[in-house]
């Protein structure tokens, strides 16, 4: 299933849904879908074809069974709202927190062949550098204020248009498509070679950088291995959050932000 936040409608949300478990059994039907939504077939039809909408109690029933994160279940619930809502401010006030969910909440998390192509870091930089105050779509400019040689910044952009994040638009300006860069959770060496680059520059910081220029935090403790999933949905949380905070506020620096939760260990050799 794609994003949810990339969907119009109910019917892209259901359609996507279902084409995701197609994808993974080939036999899967629209009848199976149906059942498995608690839903008549037909009227899982007529509700995918667009001919008719859904009550909020039904709807309510299919973000469960679809297992919708919260933030995505009231996603789902607007695009019901903003369409179908019999008040219209009730339908105004749906649409604009889809404008923002879709804002805040559309974070690009790409698939593992796609950050192999741009697992280094200055990849991350360059797009979030375009929101800076005084950027400049210049070769140089940008090798100079992220300190790599120009062979790396033509490189990468042609990389980033290649992927699809940056377009260029008629006036020669750039297009970002992308709200925020996020590795996606699944080891691999271009993820490691990602966060032993940011840890690197983070050491760097730390010897080199103001106290007043840099945060570091950090505790230990001990936690029951059973909820490590949790603080790692946490941290995932926490980074987002941190992103959305900050919203359309003016920027004026580059910053790169890491949490880490790591067990304390005796140092090992050898490869992970």
């Amino acid at each position: 299933m794609k994003s949810i936040y990339v969907c119009n409608n109910v019917s892209e949300i259901l359609a996507s849904a279902f084409d995701g478990r197609k994808n993974r059994n080939a036999n899967y039907s629209l009848r199976a879908f149906a059942r498995d939504l608690d839903v008549s077939p037909s009227r899982l039809s007529e509700v995918m074809g667009g001919s008719e909408g859904i009550s909020e109690n039904t709807a309510l029933k299919i973000a469960e069974k679809l297992k919708l994160k919260p933030q995505e279940k009231i996603f789902f619930m607007d695009t019901i709202l903003a369409t179908a809502a019999r008040n219209e401010e009730v339908r105004k006030l749906a649409k604009i927190r889809i404008e923002k969910a879709r804002k805040n909440r559309l974070l690009l998390e790409l698939q593992e062949d796609q950050f192999k192509a741009i697992a280094d870091w200055y990849h991350a930089a360059i797009l979030e550098l375009t929101q800076v105050c005084g950027f400049q779509n210049d070769v140089d400019w940008i090798s100079a204020e992220l300190g790599i040689t120009p062979l790396q910044t033509k490189d990468a952009i042609a990389r980033l248009k290649k992927l699809g994040l940056i377009q260029t638009r008629a006036d020669g300006s750039w297009e970002i498509h992308s709200d925020a860069y996020q590795t996606f959770s699944k080891s691999s060496l271009a993820v490691k070679r990602f966060h032993q680059q940011i840890l690197e520059k983070s050491l760097n910081s730390i010897k080199h950088d103001p106290v007043a220029d840099r945060e570091c935090q950090a505790m230990i403790l001990a936690v029951p291995r059973k909820d490590l999933p949790k603080f790692a949905h946490k941290m995932r949380d926490f980074l987002r959050e941190s992103w959305e905070e900050i919203g359309d506020s003016p920027k004026d620096e580059l910053y790169a932000l890491s949490v880490q939760l790591i067990p304390i260990r005796p140092e090992r050799t050898g490869t992970a």
